[in-house]
């Protein structure tokens, strides 16, 4: 059965389901107080909302561990060392507050960038990780705008959609969605489309060189492998996240992060199974959570005082957006669709 299939989330609820979403999926493979990626994205919010200093982020950063491997460089405290896949999309997911606070503030873009100059990366060039932001943001984007019509589109229409923008998507991705569309016209299983994204032959001059090309891959496969398992049942976060669960090889829990934050950024905090979100709610990461994600949409929007007993007798407050519609803070004339933003 489709979760909640007629309801059209507000935007304060999209804001929430990315957030939540990714929380709630990576709490399958780990405890939530465990998730160094975590603390470094709670960092980066507080940054954005001047609740903390920049340094603050770029120590957070040097001192965490990433994943299961050791994250850092003995020799050098502010290198990061990148060894997986799994790495890698933690790492994607750090920056979640910067692409939410998309904004006309002149630093947010100057915030990014100083992270990644700041922070050394032992395998990976800024440039690198920023091409692969990009097409991350591209599809969240995508996706909080519903830009889709995912209700009336099969996969390999939306497909279709997203590589309308192709100067905005990592070369190595265009491919691998490419396959996807095939396979899902063709009729294949989840196993089958995985073992097609994963067939490469690595020749002795790929083993030689730095692994960073074989990561990118990887991400690229995870992306795919994600839009799969979130466009194939998009209003169900439930079925979603568990298809992404069951693949195989090192690329479950990257491909269960993304997919998380997919789902949840088209179908809200509210289609988060209630079941799943009970058991995190009296955990302080996801109080903390819960908290910053609200900051970050009034930093978005404007309206900074969500608690604001007057806030339900403020007209623009209470305006309801039509469907699918996501301003830029400098174009906007709706703050949601969301009545009273209790």
């Amino acid at each position: 059965m489709l979760a909640h299939p007629h309801l059209n989330p507000s935007l304060c609820d999209r804001f929430q389901g990315i957030w939540l979403g990714s929380l709630t999926a990576a709490s399958l493979y780990a405890n939530l107080d465990d998730l160094e990626w975590l603390k470094i994205r709670h960092r980066i919010a507080q940054s954005i909302l001047g609740e903390g200093q920049l340094n603050d982020v770029i120590s957070t950063i040097s001192e965490c561990d990433l994943a299961h491997s050791e994250a850092r460089d003995k020799s050098s405290a502010s290198t990061v060392k990148v060894n997986t896949v799994e790495d890698y999309c933690q790492m994607i997911s750090w920056f979640l507050p910067l692409l939410l606070a998309q904004s006309d503030r002149q630093d947010t873009e100057q915030v990014y960038t100083e992270i990644l100059s700041r922070v050394g990366f032992d395998s990976v060039k800024t440039e690198e990780i920023g091409q692969d932001m990009r097409t991350w943001h591209y599809l969240i984007d995508l996706t909080l705008n519903n830009r889709f019509e995912l209700e009336k589109l099969p996969l390999e229409g939306i497909i279709e959609t997203i590589l309308t923008g192709k100067e905005l998507i990592t070369p190595g991705l265009i491919p691998k969605l490419q396959i996807v569309s095939q396979s899902w016209k063709q009729g294949l299983g989840i196993e089958q489309i995985v073992n097609r994204l994963t067939q490469r032959e690595k020749t002795e001059s790929d083993r030689q060189t730095s692994n960073i090309k074989a990561l990118r891959e990887d991400f690229a496969t995870v992306v795919a492998l994600s839009f799969y398992c979130f466009a194939s049942t998009m209003q169900n976060f439930e079925i979603s996240v568990r298809r992404a669960s069951q693949i195989r090889r090192n690329l479950s829990a990257s491909t269960v992060l993304l997919t998380g934050s997919l789902s949840g950024s088209y179908n809200g905090a509210v289609g988060i199974p209630k079941s799943w979100s009970d058991t995190l709610i009296g955990s302080q990461p996801y109080q903390q959570a819960q908290i910053l994600v609200l900051k970050i949409f009034q930093f978005w929007s404007g309206v900074h005082n969500l608690d604001d007993s007057n806030l339900l007798d403020r007209l623009e407050a209470n305006a309801i957006a039509l469907p699918g519609t996501f301003q830029y803070r400098q174009n906007l004339k709706i703050i949601s669709q969301k009545s009273g933003l209790s």
